[in-house]
């Protein structure tokens, strides 16, 4: 998926600067829904300048594609406490 996707999807962005990477700065994307949080990949790890997205904390699920990212996220709304 592209970035344009990302911000589409009203993502936040988060910029790290040089000082607190050590390295180099770089910028992620997170998102929550309740107690669901999704952070990309930060634009230093981009493979063939695509961004995926996984669900915090557990990277045994990761979205490649937008469709089944919004698909996830609008289900994930409709059934919010």
């Amino acid at each position: 998926m592209k970035e344009q996707d990302i911000i589409d999807l009203k993502f936040e962005r988060f910029d790290v600067g040089i000082e607190e990477s050590g390295y180099e700065a770089y910028h992620y994307y997170e998102y929550d829904i309740g107690d669901v949080s999704f952070i990309t990949n930060s634009n230093d790890e981009l493979t063939e300048g695509e961004w995926h997205v996984e669900l915090f904390d557990m990277d045994s699920i990761r979205f490649k594609s937008i469709e089944d990212l919004k698909l996830f996220i609008e289900i994930l709304k409709r059934n919010k406490l």
